[in-house]
């Protein structure tokens, strides 16, 4: 290959792993994945404001409009999920305290039923 060209970072179809990334200076991700792929993210007012997506922003590889959305958009069947084999697709999980609890919860159980760790109430704190 010359040294000229550039191989594509993901390919058609694919998408970055992910990645947390809470601060605006980090940057696990090349922002240039971003340009052209269809980015879904977990909550808009802290995506626009930390992590890859800010950085994409802040950088001019994209903009606010260019954010497809939510994933609660997408749970809810309000937007679509990936529509072509061919479409890269970019979900920023910068993290929320409602997605935190909901996976622990989900592991906690996961883990009462296959008898490891112990039951605890949660909701007596008495």
């Amino acid at each position: 290959m010359d040294q000229g060209q550039q191989q594509p970072l993901t390919p058609k179809g694919g998408g970055p792993p992910s990645a947390p990334c809470p601060k605006p200076a980090g940057k696990p991700w090349a922002t240039r994945l971003f340009k052209g792929a269809r980015v879904i993210v977990d909550s808009m007012p802290q995506c626009i404001s930390k992590g890859e997506t800010w950085n994409a922003l802040h950088e001019g590889i994209i903009t606010q409009q260019e954010i497809a959305g939510e994933l609660g958009q997408v749970l809810l069947g309000q937007l679509p999920g990936r529509t072509s084999d061919q479409e890269i697709t970019i979900f920023d999980t910068t993290g929320t305290a409602m997605q935190d609890n909901t996976t622990a919860f989900s592991i906690y159980h996961r883990a009462l039923e296959k008898g490891l760790g112990r039951y605890f109430d949660f909701f007596s704190l008495g």
